[in-house]
């Protein structure tokens, strides 16, 4: 990669946090103007369990990015607001899975 293709690639990326930013801040005021209770954080979790049924963690921290911690944390979150549900695997119980609850 040359100068001008990471000055670019800076450039681009730069820009895509900055609108990342004020979509987030625009998410908050929305969330409080509705009063919903719902916080931006969670949507990346409730956007990856919203397509395609129950999944487990590791599936949610691909599609989010997050952290294993973080993820965690904000599933906890989620499932104390009975907005997500865990369950095990029939087969194995070792394995749990998530999804959000029925409305």
């Amino acid at each position: 990669m040359n100068n001008f293709q990471a000055s670019a690639f800076q450039s681009i990326a730069g820009k895509i946090r900055f609108v990342a930013e004020h979509l987030t801040k625009d998410l908050i005021r929305i969330y409080r103007f509705y009063e919903t209770g719902f916080k931006p954080e969670w949507e990346p979790v409730s956007s990856a369990l919203s397509s395609g049924g129950a999944k487990t963690l590791a599936d949610i921290i691909k599609e989010t990015g997050y952290s294993r911690l973080s993820a965690w944390r904000i599933i906890a979150e989620m499932t104390r607001n009975e907005l997500v549900e865990k369950f095990r695997d029939g087969r194995d119980r070792r394995k749990w899975y998530l999804r959000l609850t029925p409305e």
